[in-house]
């Protein structure tokens, strides 16, 4: 119960001194973020309507993860495992941010003039196991304002 009102509090911030990339996050930019989000893009010549179901697409190549979106990607990419693979690195991981992003140029535009910093919770705040979303939407903003 403790850490359910203590989560409450940090999204009742969300907004006003954060940014939580979690698709049920209090901002438009926040839950465009998250992996989850139907944002359409293209790399290397191949479509996909999210982060998620590429992320999924990459270890078992079915192309419906190619169209598949928020928990229906998680879930059918999870089905269709057969053990333990990888995730992508940080390197794979930013290509594809950036190809979301260059498909989007109202969201690249508003991530870019964005001022809170980003992180990523969902289940307990504070967990650090999801970090690295936060960490690179941030290198990332960075990086547009250097342009």
């Amino acid at each position: 119960m403790a850490w359910a009102l203590g989560q409450e509090m940090n999204m009742q911030k969300d907004g006003v001194d954060h940014i939580n990339a979690y698709s049920k996050g209090q901002t438009v930019l926040g839950r465009w973020l998250t992996n989850f989000a139907r944002s359409p893009f293209v790399i290397d010549n191949i479509s996909f309507a999210s982060v998620e179901g590429w992320w999924y697409w990459r270890e078992v190549h079915d192309d419906r993860l190619r169209l598949a979106t928020g928990s229906t990607a998680k879930f059918l990419g999870k089905s269709l495992r057969k053990g333990y693979v990888a995730p992508p690195t940080r390197e794979e991981l930013k290509r594809v941010y950036y190809a979301k992003l260059n498909a989007s140029p109202s969201m690249r535009d508003m991530l870019k003039h964005s001022t809170l910093p980003i992180t990523h919770y969902y289940r307990v705040p504070g967990d650090t196991r999801w970090t690295w979303t936060g960490e690179l939407w941030n290198e990332i903003r960075n990086e547009l304002r250097k342009e």
